[in-house]
């Protein structure tokens, strides 16, 4: 799967504390870590949310400076 640089450039604009609901073509926990280590070298705090179909999606926050 390709990166979205333009996903990446918002990952890394968020503050600490602000939280981004990832696209749901990121649904595997392999394609978020690829997605969150080309966003570079930052604390992220990464939660699973299933949906009532079971549908997982991801939400991504910034942890720290």
């Amino acid at each position: 799967m390709m990166i979205d640089r333009r996903l990446v450039k918002r990952l890394q604009a968020l503050k600490a504390g602000e939280r981004l609901r990832l696209p749901a073509r990121y649904s595997a926990e392999m394609n978020v870590r690829n997605l969150l280590a080309a966003a570079g070298a930052q604390t992220w705090d990464l939660v699973q949310y299933i949906d009532a179909q079971k549908r997982s999606r991801w939400i991504v926050g910034r942890v720290g400076p």
